[in-house]
């Protein structure tokens, strides 16, 4: 999963900055293995929310200073 999730921040970060962003090769995974049948919680839901929304401020603040700088 955090694979997936470096790859997101990647594209995240790209269109922020303006740039293209790379096309993904991998097209999913070809099995499913037991830990992708692992129960979503609330809690987990609540945790991942919160740090997704910390990412985006910190993107906005990245891009905000990038700005600046050129």
């Amino acid at each position: 999963m955090a694979d997936h999730l470096v790859d997101d921040l990647a594209e995240i970060e790209a269109r922020v900055a303006g740039q293209p962003t790379l096309p993904d090769g991998r097209h999913a995974s070809a099995i499913t293995t037991p830990a992708d049948l692992v129960a979503f919680t609330a809690e987990d839901l609540d945790e991942g929310s919160s740090y997704y929304a910390d990412a985006v401020g910190d993107l906005r603040s990245w891009s905000h200073q990038v700005e600046l700088d050129q």
